[in-house]
């Protein structure tokens, strides 16, 4: 009997439960449905947190968004010869005879012929001219390019090369600067130096290929908040400024090639063209000496900036010649508000009254020459061809042209109305061109 109860224990003892069979089939769909789920969620997380976060981040932190940049429209000014200017010297007699010939219809040369000039007259003159531009030094700034590369023993060496520039605007959130482009293509970085020897580092804001001309922004919270009302803005010269010949000017900047440096002269021949795509600017030439590494600005007796100091444009380096900013503030306001430079891709004139009524010519644009690949040429436009209309604008010399292509943005279509030249005078031919665009280099 006890045997019986030991070998019932045992064998209750040693019996084995069975496991569940694994159902891989069930397992592999759970598997499956988790790992989607995961997925899912994170998809959906990371979607609510790229749709959300620029909410937060605008409630948390608001951007100021830059002031659009106006400059003032042009209106009429007085010409130099009618001004009757009084400085800190002491000629209040010179003032009242000056006035006084005015009002009896006389001219001021007939004043100014009389009157001698001894040395300290000439000592107050430049004393004065001094003090003009320490102030105008205030609106100028100096443009540094830096650049790396490795030399033969694979060591980094850095380049720079320095421009001078003019502080034109500030739009709320950066100081705009306009300076020559051409010596800092190809620079790593952009520092500019302001006139008390401040400096900070600058972006490319917008650059204009066919002049070569940039602007350049330097962020407000980056530079001290007491240099704010310190920096001049340079107000920009209009076509009443007196960039004609013999007009006294002031060249800023490094207009020697050294940095600082400061010349006094006057206009000397400002009737010269430079043919460029799409536009036709004036150049002035001055009698003040120049070199290949000059830069910066020409302001007149006003306190405005009437030329930037340009490079070989019209083949001459002995003297200093600049663009004139009147033709240059459609270009400049583009690019002070970060707009990219529209481009057709055609070089012309504007048509000549004589041609007009010698030769029977429309007045118009004509088209001098046309680029390759351009917008002008795949629509199918010609050397000889003259521009007439754009739209419902009518045009009348190339300068419309410019004009309209320069407030034109990349992507527009813009019906253009030519006149051809066929074997019995001139044939009218439409042509939809799409406006291209440069991009920052």
């Amino acid at each position: 009997m006890a045997e019986n109860e030991e070998k019932v224990q045992s064998d209750f003892i040693i019996e084995r439960i069975k496991e569940r069979p694994v159902n891989k089939k069930k397992l592999l769909q759970r598997t499956i449905i988790t790992i989607s789920l995961a997925g899912v969620f994170g998809l959906v997380a990371c979607l609510t947190f790229l749709l959300l976060q620029p909410v937060f981040s605008n409630l948390l932190y608001p951007q100021e968004e830059p002031e659009v940049v106006v400059f003032p429209e042009e209106t009429d000014e007085m010409l130099p010869e009618e001004m009757v200017i009084e400085d800190d010297v002491n000629n209040e007699n010179l003032t009242e005879t000056v006035e006084s010939v005015l009002a009896q219809g006389g001219k001021i040369e007939e004043v100014l012929g009389k009157w001698v000039l001894n040395r300290n007259n000439y000592y107050q003159l430049y004393n004065a001219m001094n003090n003009y531009t320490k102030e105008l030094y205030r609106a100028m700034v100096t443009v540094t390019g830096v650049s790396s590369d490795k030399d033969w023993l694979n060591n980094t060496v850095e380049n720079s090369m320095q421009v001078s520039g003019t502080v034109i605007a500030n739009n709320g959130i950066e100081f705009l600067i306009l300076a020559d482009s051409t010596l800092l293509s190809g620079a790593d970085s952009i520092w500019v130096t302001f006139y008390n020897e401040r400096r900070a580092e600058a972006t490319l804001k917008q650059k204009d290929v066919a002049t070569g001309l940039a602007v350049y922004a330097v962020p407000l919270d980056i530079v001290p908040e007491e240099m704010w009302g310190l920096v001049e803005i340079a107000p920009l010269g209009t076509t009443s400024s007196g960039i004609a010949v013999g007009n006294p000017v002031v060249a800023m900047g490094s207009p020697m090639g050294v940095k600082g440096s400061v010349q006094y002269g006057m206009i000397t021949a400002s009737d010269v063209t430079w043919n460029t795509t799409d536009a036709n600017y004036k150049l002035f030439y001055t009698d003040m000496f120049g070199c290949e590494t000059s830069s910066g600005a020409i302001f007149n007796l006003q306190g405005q900036m009437v030329g930037i100091i340009t490079h070989d444009k019209a083949g001459d380096q002995a003297f200093l010649s600049a663009m004139g900013i009147p033709e240059l503030r459609n270009t400049i306001t583009r690019m002070c508000n970060g707009n990219p430079e529209p481009y057709l891709g055609i070089k012309g004139i504007s048509v000549t009254a004589s041609a007009n009524a010698l030769d029977g010519v429309p007045f118009g644009a004509y088209v001098r020459e046309v680029e390759m690949d351009s917008p002008a040429m795949l629509a199918g436009i010609q050397s000889g061809d003259i521009i007439v209309n754009i739209g419902v604008l009518n045009i009348q010399r190339f300068e419309d042209y410019s004009n309209v292509i320069s407030k034109s943005k990349p992507g527009q279509v813009l019906k253009l109305v030519v006149k051809r030249q066929v074997q019995d005078g001139y044939k009218d031919v439409i042509f939809q061109v799409t406006v291209s665009g440069h991009t920052l280099q």
